[in-house]
């Protein structure tokens, strides 16, 4: 497996991890539960914004599953 490289994007002032999952076609983002109920707690709120930030993340998944599984692995569950 090659080395995790988890990158950060950020909400309201918090920073939540998110990793690229690089296939032949395309590139996918996943990222952790916790921001996924932040950004639909604002969707519901009419927070426009969220769901522009919630339409660049293709997957959602817990920080342990972010961190330990390959990219083929997490790919295959969420995206």
């Amino acid at each position: 497996m090659k080395n995790i490289v988890i990158g950060q994007i950020h909400w309201k002032g918090c920073a939540y991890p998110v990793r690229k999952i690089d296939t032949e076609r395309q590139t996918f983002r996943v990222s952790v539960e916790s921001l996924m109920d932040e950004l639909i707690n604002d969707m519901r709120n009419g927070i426009y914004e969220a769901m522009e930030a919630c339409e660049e993340i293709d997957g959602f998944c817990t920080e342990e599953e972010l961190r330990t599984l390959s990219d083929s692995e997490l790919y295959r569950m969420y995206c």
